[in-house]
């Protein structure tokens, strides 16, 4: 097995595992020798290419660069994402590669082998509380570099990648609200590293969980009610969300879901925030919780539904407005998840893959916010 196989196997590894990324989340790499196209060898960086799929991914879904070439450019002070771009385009020893991942200069700039970065929920739930810096001592002792949230580009790549070169004895680094990053010699150092500070994530949670939500809403509604509930709402989110645009709608009543929906906690737990920044072109700020009458007429419901889902898109408006900075893109008003006690959820997208994107985000932030309010308490 070459490098660039053990990267391959080490990434489909850690994709596969449901509790460490997110559809398309997270990235990999590995710093190999190899000829160039002149014949001189180079240190050449492998990392995943954007937008692939790490349980899914295959060799020719990792671009290769020029490490050389990168390295240099922590010096810097600063770098705008549309110059990180360009020169990374610059850097490419083959340009039928794939674009290379938004994380490509913390990659490189962390002077080691191997390296592999998630979003375990466990990691995320240690860092989404109000005791974030209390909890991280307790569990790895002062070994752990850690950094704030900031958005993937080059001020993060160059924080973290200082911090690891004056501390060469981390054991890895946790972003602040958003995962973890590991590294070794091999793909399987790498890897058994990550999951070892995974693991004592988890087992943390489950030994000093200090409380637990309580039921409140019961799930127990009659199968044969819920189904024509369903069926009577879902054509009417479609249509009354679907007002600038066509939407797709998937339902969702899992175990997992049902659960949260029947927390005493969640209504108000569900308008925290995200569980991670980056999830919010996704997932927007928060959902949309969703109380009816389920008793009541067809008409009544609807009614109740358009009045819910308008005050959404108005409060979405005021929030875009009073946070963005001129350059963010403005979504449409309508949520990206509902949430309705005793039914399920619906998340909506602009196809079928955005939709399954989107819930499968979601079932990420529930663990993350039981998670983090077991040990302290969420923040976002």
């Amino acid at each position: 097995m070459n490098d660039l196989d053990s990267l391959v196997y080490m990434s489909r590894l850690i994709g596969a595992n449901t509790e460490l990324v997110v559809w398309g989340g997270g990235n990999t790499s590995i710093k190999v020798t190899e000829p160039d196209i002149a014949g001189n060898d180079i240190e050449v960086l492998k990392i995943k290419g954007s937008g692939s799929d790490l349980k899914t991914i295959r060799h020719n879904q990792f671009a290769h660069l020029r490490q050389a070439d990168i390295v240099p450019l922590i010096e810097r002070k600063d770098m705008t994402d549309e110059d990180m771009v360009d020169y990374l385009d610059k850097c490419m020893l083959d340009p039928k590669n794939p674009r290379p991942s938004v994380e490509t200069l913390l990659h490189a700039f962390l002077p080691f082998k191997c390296v592999a970065h998630s979003h375990a929920d466990a990691i995320v739930s240690l860092t989404n509380n109000v005791d974030q810096q209390k909890v991280l001592t307790d569990v790895y002792k002062g070994n752990m570099g850690s950094v704030e949230y900031i958005r993937p580009g080059f001020l993060l790549s160059k924080l973290v990648g200082e911090q690891v070169i004056q501390n060469p004895n981390l054991r890895g680094v946790i972003l602040a609200k958003h995962g973890l990053f590991t590294w070794g010699d091999t793909a399987k150092e790498a890897y058994d590293r990550h999951i070892d500070l995974v693991t004592e994530a988890e087992t943390y949670l489950k030994d000093h969980q200090i409380k637990t939500l309580t039921h409140g809403h019961t799930h127990d509604l009659d199968p044969d009610k819920q189904k024509s509930l369903v069926e009577i709402l879902t054509p009417m989110m479609r249509g009354l969300i679907s007002k600038t645009s066509k939407k797709v709608l998937k339902y969702d009543n899992s175990k997992e879901i049902m659960n949260f929906l029947s927390y005493q906690e969640s209504p108000e737990l569900s308008q925290i925030g995200p569980a991670t920044p980056d999830h919010l072109i996704h997932t927007k700020q928060k959902p949309l919780w969703v109380e009816l009458d389920k008793s009541g007429d067809s008409n009544a419901m609807y009614t109740s539904l358009k009045t819910q889902l308008d005050d959404y898109a108005i409060n979405y408006d005021k929030w875009y407005e009073q946070h963005t900075s001129g350059s963010d893109i403005k979504l449409d008003p309508f949520p990206r998840v509902i949430l309705i006690p005793q039914l399920g959820m619906w998340t909506t997208g602009k196809d079928a893959k955005a939709t399954t994107i989107t819930g499968d985000i979601y079932h990420h932030t529930i663990n993350v916010m039981t998670k983090s309010e077991g040990i302290s308490s969420f923040i976002s």
